[in-house]
């Protein structure tokens, strides 16, 4: 065997619906509603495209306890559709599978080879390619950090390790095999000269803040290359965020252009629905008129009209007003309410920035694992931004609505 090309996904959760914030018109809920499914069949498609030799699922498909017979035919489905066109699987259970009576609920072709995870297994697996290793490590299994083993393959062989952990450092220095398919939600890939350990990571994400790109991956061995991995987006349902730059020369028209010119570049990318967040940066005193005058639900209001009347769809989830300062220096000098909000919002970011006041206690709460303490300054940073656009936004409204009464009583 000279060359092997197999696509390697999990965490797929095919049972768990995606979370939309807002209401959302029937015809795009439908597919919202489909996005897991029709996930899993683009998955099955590209295996055909890509014409691989074996599609590698390391855990996480489906919760069979939760899952509704249309989640199951899919399944079923995608898995037919493999064993049609000549293209085996291997399928390791993840905490989904065994949440309910897996594979028992499924009748699977004999091209599905299933693996518990739960304990040390060695098999042989026949693709279409000829013939491979299988070994199946449990993370719960012991192992001595120091010792070595040899695995007994053939030379110029492939040898597909899976694992449910999550980084090379977790597995045992077995010498022999060729990739070993790593789960969990977080993409990571560790390399050695003799091997290649990967978790592939979501191929669709449910939440427009979840950080993970959603990708499947196109891995291809061969003797003299060993591993070459290659990222592919098969999401029926992405998200993205299109910044609008505004300046206080900008125009409706030169804004709804650049905004058309972002959304047809992602509809053209590829057939997948997109839930968009529009996100309008520029200096305070621009984005305070544009609010003023009702920009966001007019940008709202455009994209409905126009990206949803055929599939593929766009839809505008939300629209982010995102300030690049604090406010213009003329404001922080003058004697009245927004220069005395803008003195006190520099007073304390000048603190933060400096170091007077800790940035991670002033947070009132521990960070997260794995957040650097000098990602706080700049999260500040952001809330103080945000505070004084909302601040001065407010004070512009008491300041029209004063002007306005004492023009009434003059």
């Amino acid at each position: 065997m000279d060359c092997f090309r197999f696509l390697h996904t999990g965490e797929l959760w095919l049972d768990r619906p995606i979370r939309v914030r807002g209401g959302l018109p029937p015809s795009l809920m439908a597919r919202v509603l489909e996005g897991p499914r029709r996930t899993w069949e683009r998955i099955c498609q590209l295996a055909l495209r890509e014409d691989v030799d074996l599609v590698v699922l390391s855990g996480n498909l489906v919760d069979g306890s939760r899952a509704s017979p249309a989640d199951l035919d899919a399944v079923l489905a995608g898995c037919e559709t493999l064993a049609q066109n000549d293209i085996a699987a291997i399928w390791m259970a993840g905490k989904a599978e065994e949440q309910g009576p897996w594979p028992a609920e499924l009748a699977l072709p004999d091209t599905v080879h299933v693996f518990s995870g739960e304990e040390v297994q060695q098999r042989q697996v026949r693709t279409r390619k000829g013939t491979i290793d299988v070994l199946v490590w449990p993370t719960s299994y012991p192992w001595e950090a120091s010792r070595e083993a040899f695995l007994p393959h053939q030379p110029g062989q492939f040898v597909l390790g899976l694992a449910r952990c999550q980084s090379l450092e977790e597995l045992p220095n077995i010498i022999g095999v060729s990739y070993w398919a790593l789960g969990g939600p977080v993409p990571r890939t560790d390399s050695l000269p003799s091997t290649v350990a990967h978790a592939a990571g979501p191929p669709l994400i449910r939440d427009a803040d979840d950080p993970a790109l959603p990708t499947v991956t196109i891995a291809e061995w061969n003797i003299n290359r060993r591993i070459a991995l290659r990222e592919v987006s098969v999401a029926a349902i992405r998200y993205a965020t299109v910044v609008l730059l505004i300046s206080p020369e900008t125009q409706w028209a030169g804004l709804s252009s650049q905004l058309v010119q972002e959304l047809e570049s992602r509809r053209a990318s590829s057939d997948a629905d997109w839930l968009i967040a529009i996100k309008l940066q520029g200096p305070v005193e621009a984005l305070i008129r544009w609010k003023r005058e009702g920009l966001d639900a007019q940008l709202l209001e455009f994209v409905q009209s126009r990206y949803l009347q055929e599939p593929p769809y766009l839809w505008p989830t939300d629209v982010v007003w995102d300030p690049v300062d604090l406010g213009p220096d003329e404001w922080l000098k003058e004697t009245s309410f927004r220069g005395e909000f803008l003195r006190q919002v520099h007073a304390i970011y000048e603190n933060l920035v400096i170091g007077q006041t800790d940035a991670v206690a002033a947070l009132a709460g521990p960070i997260s694992p794995g957040q650097a303490v000098d990602a706080i300054v700049p999260i500040w940073e952001e809330i103080l931004r945000q505070a004084a656009f909302e601040g001065l936004e407010a004070l512009s409204h008491v300041s029209a609505s004063v002007k306005g009464e004492a023009s009434a009583c003059s």
